[in-house]
């Protein structure tokens, strides 16, 4: 089913539904994944086939000034398509929303933070290949002298931090890091300077302040994020041997604490070594590597609803 949607500042946004919700070949149609595309991306070519390869009822949207959608793409605009989109999938199609997860690629990250922020109680963030802060990226591009004039125009018109929105999102989200990622990563293909690390070492840090919370975890914290498949094989030996006591220990303090809510006290009274241990544990509960550049189409295997960790 596709249909324009009309946003607060007036501009028509076009969707395309893909209802799921009948279907007998799929239990996964009663969750409605809302998807948020990355720059020149397209619903008809975008994230969109990723969910529905994995058989769940989908809600795509151009955003403004491509394809049919009016007007054109900055922060006030991004948020009134998606809040149009999000009250569309409530008030039209009837869904929950805590049967709605947010699954944003590339610079789809802003509007999905914003939602997830503003729409608590969605079922979870999916995001992938996204940044921490757009200014990085931007700089990159520039030479050095212009570094200032950058971020006041950056600040100005194009803000797109997306850090500072989910240190105010208390739901579940996880990571799609593109291991070969020559858009977001400082020095193209360069792991350790993808742009991703940055945001999950500044979210994880702000979310369990108990467990990250001295030099030395900090910089375990860094070194395990930034390490290939093989590093972390071997730091997963050294530190985390036994992932059953992690589960158990992270499922009780679920149990003790239902309502999740950051920054978590997760980690009290820990001994260095039991802060390192759940230092490397907790960011595989958030980050998932997929082993490609930035635009290979996100195979279904990779998505999969968020759950919280702790």
């Amino acid at each position: 089913k596709r249909s324009l949607i009309r946003t607060a500042d007036g501009n028509n946004i076009d969707t395309l539904f893909i209802d799921r919700r009948e279907s007998n070949e799929t239990h996964n149609g009663q969750t409605l994944v809302i998807t948020c595309e990355g720059n020149a991306g397209f619903y008809e070519m975008g994230c969109v086939s990723t969910p529905v390869d994995a058989g769940y009822s989908v809600l795509g949207w151009n955003r403004p000034g491509f394809a049919e959608s009016s007007g054109y793409p900055g922060t006030i605009s991004e948020i009134n398509s998606i809040d149009a989109v999000m009250r569309y999938a409530i008030e039209e199609l009837h869904f929950l929303v805590d049967d709605i997860v947010i699954f944003a690629w590339s610079i789809g990250g802003y509007s999905a933070c914003w939602t997830a922020v503003n729409y608590q109680d969605i079922r979870g963030l999916v995001l992938d290949a996204v940044f921490d802060d757009v200014l990085p990226l931007a700089q990159r591009q520039m030479p050095t002298y212009t570094s200032k004039f950058v971020e006041k125009t950056i600040r100005y018109y194009l803000d797109l931090n997306n850090i500072q929105l989910l240190k105010l999102y208390n739901g579940p989200f996880y990571l799609i890091r593109r291991t070969q990622d020559e858009i977001i990563s400082l020095i193209p293909g360069r792991l350790e300077t993808n742009r991703g690390n940055e945001l999950l070492f500044h979210i994880l840090n702000y979310r369990y302040p108990l467990i990250y919370n001295d030099d030395q975890t900090l910089t375990l914290l860094r070194r395990y994020i930034n390490s290939n498949s093989i590093q972390k094989i071997a730091l997963l030996e050294q530190y985390c041997s036994n992932q059953r006591e992690l589960q158990t220990r992270t499922h009780e303090y679920r149990l003790e604490n239902p309502v999740a809510s950051y920054p978590s006290k997760f980690g009290e009274n820990f001994s260095l070594l039991e802060r390192q241990r759940f230092a490397i544990y907790i960011v595989d509960q958030y980050l998932v590597d997929f082993d490609s550049q930035h635009c290979t189409p996100l195979p279904q295997t990779y998505f999969h609803i968020p759950s919280r960790c702790i």
